[in-house]
């Protein structure tokens, strides 16, 4: 990896996760019962968890969006790497630039396209929390274009007034 906007620690997370995808090429097809479930067994240790893989890289996605529109003296502010995804407070915080942000991987989960009760009440929390930062630059990152979509309606105006909603989907590594 040449990216020269990450630190070294995101770099080897980075790695560190794509890894992961990595071995579970080896798992192979089988008619065994027993090896299927050591094949399951060893898919569910390699992934880990997850959900702090993929928050972890959408974070990464939000340092390269937040440089591209604030400079790269934002890079040398910000290492991804330092903080639990499962810690407490918000997902990107540069105190220096007055910056907050949350960022959402939800995908809506009704076959309509819109959010379930539990996936709303997660962003209207996050929402809430931005709102009331008292910060100058708040941001609402989200990495599925149908979650998108839906925050676009007018019903979620209101609850967006004065945080920016940022689409990380369309962001391709230049």
């Amino acid at each position: 990896m040449t990216s020269k906007w990450m630190t070294e620690n995101e770099k080897t997370a980075l790695k560190a996760s794509m890894d992961k995808l990595a071995g579970l090429r080896a798992l192979k097809n089988t008619e065994n019962v027993y090896d299927a479930f050591d094949a399951y067994r060893n898919f569910k240790d390699a992934i880990g968890n997850y959900n702090s893989d993929m928050a972890y890289i959408s974070c990464l996605m939000a340092k390269k969006w937040l440089i591209k529109r604030f400079g790269n003296h934002v890079s040398d502010s910000l290492d991804v790497s330092k903080k639990s995804q499962s810690a407490k407070g918000f997902d990107i915080e540069i105190e220096e630039y007055d910056i907050v942000g949350e960022i959402k991987n939800t995908v809506p989960c009704k076959k309509d396209g819109s959010f379930g009760a539990q996936q709303l009440a997660s962003i209207d929390s996050d929402l809430q929390k931005l709102r009331n930062s008292g910060v100058k630059n708040k941001f609402f990152f989200v990495t599925d274009k149908k979650c998108f979509d839906n925050l676009k309606d007018e019903k979620f105006k209101q609850k967006l007034k004065g945080i920016e909603l940022v689409p990380l989907f369309n962001e391709k590594e230049t």
